[in-house]
C-alpha cells in the first residue's frame, strides 16, 4: 500500500541541521535561515513549493513543568473550542519558553508586586520588553 502524502494533517517530521541568524544581534526582531534533514525523506521538493513549520516544546521541559506545578498532564484544558490534555496543550499548542504580558500581569496580581504592576502601565512597553527578554 503506498504511503499517504505528507500534508498539514500528516506532516513529515524533520530535525533542524543548521540555523543561522539573518538579523543583527542588536536587532529587536529575529530572522533565521533554517536547514532541515530531508535527504532520506519520501518528499519531492520543487521550486515554488512551500514548507510549513509546526514547532513543539521539548517533552523534557513540559514534563519538568508538570512535575514542578504538580499536575499529572492528563487534566483537560480548552483552548478556543478545542479540548486537549494539559500535556498535549503544553507540548503542541502553547509557548512555554517565553514570558508574556499576561504572565507578568498574573504574577503581579498573585504576588502583589508593585514593580511588575509598574511595568504593565501604559507607556512602559519598552521597559516590559527589556524585563521579559531572556526570561
Amino acid at each position: 500500500m503506498p504511503q499517504a502524502a505528507h500534508t498539514k494533517d500528516n506532516p513529515y517530521l524533520s530535525a533542524i541541521v543548521e540555523k543561522q541568524a539573518l538579523t543583527h544581534a542588536a536587532s529587536s526582531k529575529q530572522a533565521f535561515h533554517l536547514e532541515f534533514e530531508i535527504s532520506d525523506a519520501p518528499l519531492r521538493y520543487e521550486v515554488g513549493d512551500a514548507c510549513g513549520i509546526a514547532p513543539e516544546n521539548s517533552s523534557c521541559l513540559v514534563e519538568e513543568a508538570l512535575r514542578l506545578l504538580r499536575f499529572s498532564g492528563e487534566e483537560a484544558v480548552e483552548l478556543g473550542s478545542t479540548s486537549f490534555t494539559l500535556r498535549d496543550a503544553l507540548r503542541h499548542q502553547l509557548t512555554v519558553t517565553r514570558v508574556t504580558r499576561t504572565m507578568v500581569s498574573r504574577c503581579a496580581e498573585l504576588g502583589d508586586v508593585a514593580a511588575l504592576r509598574e511595568l504593565l502601565q501604559a507607556g512602559n512597553q519598552a521597559a516590559l520588553d527589556v524585563y521579559v527578554h531572556g526570561r
